[in-house]
């Protein structure tokens, strides 16, 4: 019989997890999306006086 590759049935490479967004790209979404919401409201011409935006 022909030996088994230690490596490949490591401990340590069998361990994975759900691939969950980190902090740092969590941020990127929050002022990408940020930016086009002002963008959208600069397009219009809108005022919001309740958060004094306007533009």
């Amino acid at each position: 019989m022909k030996p088994r590759n230690p490596v490949a049935c490591s401990p340590p490479l069998k361990k994975g997890g759900a691939h969950v967004k980190t902090e740092k790209r969590k941020r990127q979404m929050q002022k990408r999306e940020l930016k086009t919401e002002l963008a959208a409201i600069k397009s219009k011409g809108r005022c919001d006086f309740h958060s004094g935006l306007c533009f």
